[in-house]
């Protein structure tokens, strides 16, 4: 799932390409495609980038009058502002992404596992803590707050 920062941030990052040109240098050398998590505004940054390359960035505001592309770009002008906190938004992006991509690993490394080792700390002879037992072959979670472990 996609957070309301990192979707208010791939929309900043549009809206600084579509409202100031300027922007596009280090805003483009910096954000890639892969950045975005939303496929429709990583479509919108792809259009950027080959538009500036083409050297007709501000033909961007033309995608207006693509059915696909209008509501997502009257929304970004409507919520951008100003481009001059362009680096902030960056660095929100880029932040943003780099929490998404450690959601998305955490969420998909367990499935990879075929056995987790829950009962590791049985076998410790010299155990510091007392927590979770097994009680007739079941784990048996501490009523204690917290993960319930107290100092032996």
């Amino acid at each position: 799932m996609v957070s309301a920062n990192y979707t208010e941030a791939m929309k900043a990052i549009i809206g600084c390409l579509i409202i100031e040109n300027k922007t596009a240098p280090e805003i483009l050398g910096t954000i890639h495609p892969f950045h975005f998590a939303d496929d429709t505004l990583r479509q919108l940054y792809i259009k950027a980038s080959e538009l500036y390359a083409k050297g007709k960035l501000d033909r961007l505001i033309y995608l207006l009058n693509t059915p696909q592309y209008r509501a997502f770009i009257t929304d970004i002008i409507d919520t951008t502002p100003t481009a001059a906190n362009y680096k902030e938004y960056m660095e929100l992006l880029l932040n943003e992404y780099a929490l998404y991509t450690a959601r998305q690993t955490a969420i998909e490394i367990p499935k990879l596992a075929d056995f987790a080792d829950l009962d590791g700390n049985l076998l410790i002879t010299n155990d510091l803590f007392k927590g979770m037992e097994v009680i007739d072959g079941k784990i048996t979670l501490s009523d204690r707050p917290g993960i319930g472990l107290i100092k032996l």
